[in-house]
């Protein structure tokens, strides 16, 4: 595995859990934007990982698919200490 495989990856799951743990009312847009402004991932970035899971059937009409919530399981797992 690359250092950029790795790294995008790793935006991967930062992403899921932001989209996850949006909060009541907010958009999809609204927790890209706030990811930006953050400066954890750039709205460029974050919408073209959001492409990606949407292509990989993890995110449809705006909600996490069953596969989509294993991946949502597994970057929680990834972040636990």
């Amino acid at each position: 595995m690359t250092s950029s495989n790795e790294e995008y990856e790793l935006l991967k799951k930062v992403l899921i859990l932001a989209l996850y743990n949006r909060k009541k009312g907010d958009t999809i847009q609204d927790v890209l934007i706030e990811l930006d402004e953050l400066k954890a991932i750039s709205l460029k970035e974050s919408k073209k990982l959001l492409k990606e899971l949407k292509k990989e059937d993890l995110f449809i009409n705006g909600e996490f698919s069953p596969l989509g919530l294993i991946k949502v399981q597994e970057a929680q797992q990834f972040f636990t200490l």
